[in-house]
């Protein structure tokens, strides 16, 4: 992902999309003003979601600083990654989908929504590992997370 060299806003999508894990079309359908910088959250309205209940990402320095390259780049548009003909239209599913053939993934090895079922699989290993849950709005403590991104991160780099 890092090495992507086509569009900047396209070579940040998945850097995203791997900070974030969420499913490709709530990142192009992202909005500025569903992220809270001072709480680092990223609030995902209850419509734009697969089962209709809003949604909370946590959202790292790292993809904060993402946020804020992106901007100039994005410029006054509805979307924070928008289509290359309209700013009032989200980027396109084709487009976060080639992403990786231009690295040289195939459809087998890597796709737009590759991130989300690594961190699934691996939080299940973690919470598997933790017989407590944490409380209030996470689903996770903050242990299970991190051994969950660990994982998917070791997970990502031997894909």
């Amino acid at each position: 992902m890092w090495g992507y060299d086509g569009q900047p806003s396209v070579a940040i999508a998945l850097m995203m999309a791997a900070y974030t894990f969420v499913r490709p079309g709530e990142l192009r359908h992202a909005e500025l003003d569903e992220f809270d910088p001072d709480l680092a959250i990223w609030t995902i309205p209850d419509h734009k979601m697969k089962m209709g209940r809003e949604h909370r990402v946590p959202v790292g320095t790292q993809a904060m600083k993402l946020l804020k390259d992106l901007y100039p780049i994005s410029g006054n548009g509805k979307y924070l990654f928008p289509s290359i003909r309209s700013n009032e239209r989200p980027m396109s599913e084709n487009t976060v989908n080639a992403a990786p053939r231009r690295l040289g993934y195939d459809k087998t090895q890597m796709t737009g929504q590759a991130f989300a079922p690594w961190l699934a699989l691996c939080s299940t290993k973690a919470a598997n590992s933790f017989p407590m849950q944490s409380s209030g709005n996470w689903p996770m403590s903050r242990a299970m997370m991190s051994d969950a991104l660990i994982c998917a991160a070791s997970i990502g780099a031997s894909a």
